[in-house]
């Protein structure tokens, strides 16, 4: 941890030298957005669908397998400088305060639990990839599962890579799982990953999103489409190639995909923003931002779709990860033509930042039932507020236990346990307020470990004659964090009446993977408590060799208000196995897949 007592210990010495951060390539002028088209893929009626229980035609598991490991969910490339912008970098990064948190308190003993369930594990995937339970070989299993969960009219939906599932409310399992390809109705062959689900009340819908990279030569943007209590699904695509391929722009070093869509929406549209990496090679073209009309969605017509094509310049580098908000019984912001906000955190070198970008998108109701007149607009350059520092956080431990996987292929230490970086997690909108978190370094008693820091923004649009001006307001910015505790990936959900928690999942060395949860406004005392306990240490392919990989995790978790309610997911494991068992049977009793133990969390908070 001495690089990042490095990193911060330059303050004395250089805080008489402070300049300017890097040039700003910021724009002066609103970006236009281009239109693209949409096509529909296919119509399926879940109904008539088996769950994950015959052989798949799937490339070689354990090629594909290590494809969904390393090909998606890909890290942002940090800028390199030279010269003065480097100087200037890193002159930033010095000056930053140093993360320092206090240990938020575990809730006593006696705290009441909430009520949940668990969710899709690893042997789901594995299953619904092709993994024969009679004879279980390695090669079918998936990390991280990234977590898609949205909650409404009596039902819970949870997708994960690569299954879907749907619930009750009281945990009843009344579908699936079935494999995500079977429910986008494409082949079983493509490259499906990073689903995310959203219930819009107004339309009584659910909107499901994922990316296709097809045979790594093609790749596409699904929209899923299914009306609450139907058994049908009807899927379109948005060709993400952008290699010129039908019609598609030509970006930088493509063909392209866009990874890790994130998913927000308001009273027009649904948003989608991805980050565009070449299929093969580096390279980085940064956030794409799709806004595609809700109403064609839903009365089945070919959607109207607007792209704010990146490369978009921010600060010293480029916009990445820019997640757009959703907004809890459908109470959007309407005014200016409809309102969507977006934010993004802004680490462009990897060396810790101190600012948020808030942006605006308006007259969102260009992409209504009946358009309204004058453009789809977004600020440019957005809001950037100061917050806390944050930065990429360290990986996190877990408590020594058994490992039969490891073991098996010659590993005997427990694997750490990738937190991410500090990219911004998912984003809410309620009562004129921005909720979000994300993964940081913080110091906690002396000791480096990972930890959250959470934001709470109020963004204001208001028109000066007849420009309209656009800020933004923090309200709150707060560490969590527990003395040799890890905490990482946090989603937060807000109630219409601005009750507010986050999930989490937690792991330290006294603590096997846990799923955990955090009042963080009118829900109740500050303390950290228990959803799900870990049974036992994560035991998947990802982080062998130890200790030189840390495991994939996550790469996200869900928490979305249901009226008054707010329903949560996390990664934990639910399970353990000892090297003797798994010797005999790679399935421990169906507990696990051969070479992943990961499980979820679903729990559910009824606010005060």
């Amino acid at each position: 941890m001495t690089l990042y007592r490095r990193l911060f210990a330059a303050l004395a010495l250089m805080v008489c030298f402070l300049i300017a951060a890097a040039p700003v390539r910021a724009q002066t002028a609103a970006i236009a957005p281009i239109h693209l088209t949409m096509k529909r893929v296919a119509t399926v009626n879940l109904s008539e669908v088996a769950n994950d229980v015959t052989v798949q035609s799937l490339p070689a598991p354990a090629i594909d397998q290590s494809l969904r490991a390393t090909a998606v969910n890909r890290r942002i490339p940090r800028a390199s400088l030279s010269g003065a912008a480097a100087a200037d970098a890193q002159l930033r990064a010095a000056l930053l305060a140093l993360p320092k948190a206090p240990s938020i308190p575990f809730a006593p003993s006696s705290a009441p639990s909430i009520f949940g369930f668990n969710g899709l594990d690893a042997l789901d995937t594995a299953i619904g990839r092709g993994l024969n339970v009679s004879s279980p070989t390695t090669g079918f299993g998936v990390e991280p599962p990234d977590q898609g969960l949205c909650v409404g009219n009596g039902e819970v939906i949870e997708m994960t890579n690569l299954e879907f599932a749907i619930y009750d409310t009281s945990g009843t399992r009344t579908h699936g799982p079935t494999r995500l390809s079977t429910v986008f109705g494409v082949p079983s062959s493509h490259f499906l990953s990073d689903p995310k689900c959203y219930y819009d009340q107004p339309t009584n819908t659910f909107f499901l999103v994922t990316i296709d990279l097809t045979d790594f030569t093609k790749s596409f943007l699904l929209v899923g489409v299914r009306p609450a209590a139907s058994t049908t699904v009807t899927t379109y695509e948005i060709h993400t190639t952008n290699d010129g391929t039908d019609g598609t722009p030509i970006d930088p070093g493509c063909p392209c995909f866009g990874d890790q869509p994130l998913l927000g929406a308001d009273a027009n549209a649904i948003f989608v923003s991805t980050n565009e990496f070449p299929l093969s090679g580096p390279g980085f073209n940064g956030a794409q931002i799709y806004a595609i009309s809700k109403s064609d969605l839903v009365a089945g017509l070919t959607a109207r779709v607007f792209l704010f094509r990146g490369p978009i310049p921010l600060a010293e580098g480029i916009a990445a990860s820019v997640q757009p908000a959703t907004s809890p019984g459908g109470v959007f912001d309407t005014a200016n033509g409809g309102t969507e906000f977006l934010m993004n955190s802004l680490d462009f070198f990897g060396g810790g930042d101190n600012r948020i970008a808030v942006w605006a998108m308006t007259n969102t109701c260009r992409l209504a039932a009946v358009p309204c007149a004058g453009p789809l607009l977004i600020t440019a350059p957005p809001r950037i507020v100061h917050v806390h520092t944050y930065a990429n956080p360290p990986s996190a431990n877990q408590q020594t236990g058994p490992i039969p996987y490891g073991n098996a292929t010659g590993n005997f230490a427990v694997e750490q346990i990738a937190a991410n970086d500090d990219r911004m997690g998912q984003l809410v909108y309620v009562g004129g307020k921005l909720y979000a978190g994300l993964d940081t370094l913080v110091q906690v008693g002396g000791a480096f470990q990972a930890g959250i820091e959470y934001f709470i923004v109020k963004p204001s649009l208001h028109k000066v004659g007849t420009k309209l001006t656009f800020s933004a307001v923090v309200t709150k910015s707060a560490y969590v964090a527990h003395t040799a505790i890890d905490l990482s990936y946090p989603s937060i959900g807000v109630t219409t009446s601005g009750n507010a928690v986050m999930a989490f999942s937690l792991m330290g060395t006294t603590m096997n993977p846990s799923a955990g949860w955090l009042p963080i406004a009118k829900a109740g005392a500050k303390q950290i408590h228990i959803a799900a306990t870990g049974a036992g240490p994560d035991d998947g392919f990802t982080g062998y060799p130890s200790p030189t990989s840390a495991a994939r995790w996550g790469d996200y978790s869900a928490a979305v208000a249901d009226g008054k309610n707010i329903w949560m997911a996390a990664e934990y494991i639910p399970s353990s196995c000892t090297p003797a068992t798994y010797g005999s049977d790679k399935l421990c009793g169906m507990t696990r897949a051969p070479e992943a133990n990961w499980g979820t969390f679903v729990s559910e908070f009824v606010a005060p």
